[in-house]
């Protein structure tokens, strides 16, 4: 299936994306799915649009988990250089296994805001749950000096500023940072302490979901994210759905409801209104059963439905350290080889929520 980028000339996608610039008549490479330093991600904005142009992306979206404080730097960087950016987001539903992704927002919608001030208050509340966990677990970790200063000290240097030195407490710790504080970020700190060797095992041993200190998060029930990626004007996308229906033990219960199977759930997420699923990702052709069941999924409710399901493709990129044992995502941006079809639909879908 080596045909994808080579279909769609990069023309054809400025003129839909409505550009004020012109490619070379070559394929167009869209990666819909990514992080910067305003969630969990290892780099600034800046550096994500310079890293999407010397990928050769020609259209990326910035989605940081439950944030949109990123996204603006992110725009203006990218217009300078030449690489159109869909503004996006990644909302943490339901207990945090159910990722959607919001392309083509307008950060300024008020049910948007509201549903993101609700889901950084769950964050901060499963954060101080894991911690007393841990603390019963003899593998104490300090908020201010072990997560939230070293979090804003990261950001910092990114910026080119100078470490603070002491904790100005925290609530001045928590007004400064930009990201969202993640479960990496805590795994991080396990490590830094020395209770794991790196992310992987502090996650499996500590924070992880069936861990002895795991929490889950109480995110907004996939409906609520859907209806507020759809206020902002955006398409709602179920971000990286092989994470559920490979690694989910069946049947499971999302909003009070149990789902039989994958096919169940994803039927449910589409009749309430899910555009579409991130069916492409990096390596995605070693394994072709994942894109092939979601290809039956979207004939069988496209049939009586009469409405098509939308097909992304996004890396996860989360910025790349080579000699960072916690790394997340993928190396790079992009996702080779999406067939022209895919490249075509989402093409058009883009065009309706540009900004």
């Amino acid at each position: 299936m080596k045909n994808s980028y080579r279909a769609i000339p990069r023309l054809a996608a400025v003129l839909a994306l409505g550009c004020p610039f012109v490619f070379p008549a070559s394929a167009a490479q869209i990666d819909l799915h990514s992080h910067s330093y305003c969630s969990d991600g290892i780099q600034t904005p800046e550096s994500m649009a310079e890293d999407a142009k010397q990928a050769g992306i020609d259209v990326y979206a910035l989605t940081d988990h439950d944030s949109t404080a990123c996204l603006d730097r992110a725009r203006s960087k990218a217009r300078e250089l030449g690489v159109r950016t869909i503004p996006g987001i990644e909302v943490s539903a339901e207990d945090d296994s159910m990722h959607i992704l919001g392309l083509g927002i307008d950060s300024d919608n008020g049910a948007l805001k509201s549903l993101l001030v609700n889901t950084s208050q769950e964050r901060r509340n499963r954060l101080k749950a894991i911690l007393r966990k841990l603390s019963q677990m003899e593998k104490p970790v300090d908020l201010e000096q072990d997560i939230l200063l070293p979090k804003l000290n990261f950001e910092r240097r990114l910026d080119g500023l100078p470490p603070l030195q002491s904790s100005p407490g925290e609530a001045a710790l928590l007004s400064q940072i930009r990201g969202q504080i993640t479960r990496p970020d805590i795994a991080r700190a396990l490590v830094r302490k020395g209770y794991a060797y790196n992310s992987r095992d502090a996650f499996d041993r500590y924070i992880g979901d069936d861990a002895p200190a795991g929490v889950p998060l109480k995110g907004p029930p996939f409906s609520a994210a859907i209806a507020a990626i759809h206020a902002a004007g955006g398409l709602a996308v179920l971000a990286h759905p092989y994470t559920i229906s490979k690694y989910k033990k069946f049947p499971v219960s999302f909003s009070g409801k149990s789902f039989a199977t994958f096919e169940d759930l994803a039927k449910t997420l589409l009749e309430a209104g899910l555009d579409g699923f991130e069916a492409y990702r990096p390596n995605w052709e070693k394994d072709l059963s994942d894109v092939k069941r979601l290809q039956k999924i979207a004939a069988d409710f496209a049939a009586p439905s009469g409405r098509a399901v939308l097909f992304t493709s996004g890396s996860d990129y989360h910025g790349y350290a080579p000699d960072d044992p916690n790394r997340l995502g993928a190396r790079s941006l992009g996702v080779p080889d999406v067939p022209e079809d895919v490249q075509a639909q989402m093409i058009q879908a883009l065009a309706r929520v540009a900004r």
